[in-house]
Formats: C-alpha cells, structure tokens, sequence
C-alpha cells in the first residue's frame, strides 16, 4: 500500500533530478564600475501549492509532511522544504525541481500547482 510519505519521497526525488538536470541561463549584471557574471542566471523563488483540505487524512499527513498553510486555501510546499540543501537563488533551477514535485503529486490525483516569483 502506498502511503503519503512513499508520494512525498517519490515527489521530493523527482525534484532532486528535475534540479539536477536543470540548466539556468548565465547573465551578466552590468552598471557601476564593474560587470558581474551570475552563472546561476536570474535569482527567485519557487513553490509548490496543494489543493487539498486540510481536515482530510491527506491534508493532515502533508502538514506532517513540511507543507505549510497556504493564504488562498490548501497547502503549500515552499523550494526550500523541498531540496533543503540548496543555497543558492536559481529561480530556472528553483522552478525546473517545483514543477516536477507538483508533476509527480498530479499523478497521485492531487491538484497541485508549482508557482515561482523573480526576486
């Protein structure tokens, strides 16, 4: 029997290889008295949000899970819980693991919903 612990580990891997594999697009900042260059490309942040209620078995075993409560209903997964390790700011890297996380929880039948934001 699979359990929501076995979709979170199935998820979380799919994450890891989907941020593994992915490859952000270097940028130059320019201005001032020197040019940078940022091979990680543009900095952001990513997140995976879960339709589900919270009072439901499902609900109550993702908040286990490291999901947080999400403002617009649901739960959320934020990059960080999901690929803890990683320091940097990578928003390509950050969205390429989100949306393989949210892939794998939509085939379990779970609406989810990877999200991102440029900082």
């Amino acid at each position: 029997m699979t359990t929501y612990s076995d979709v979170y580990k199935e998820a979380k891997q799919a994450a890891k290889q989907a941020f593994a594999m992915a490859t952000p697009n270097p940028m130059v900042v320019t201005g001032g008295d020197k040019d940078y260059f940022v091979g990680e490309g543009l900095c952001g942040f990513a997140w995976v949000n879960v339709s589900i209620d919270a009072r439901t078995q499902a609900g109550k075993a993702f908040r286990e899970l490291g999901a947080e409560s999400n403002y617009n209903g649901g739960w959320e997964f934020s990059f960080r819980s999901i690929v803890p390790e990683y320091r940097g700011q990578s928003v390509e890297r950050m969205r390429s693991a989100c949306e393989a996380f949210a892939g794998v929880l939509n085939d379990w039948g779970f609406e989810a919903k990877a999200s991102y934001r440029l900082d």
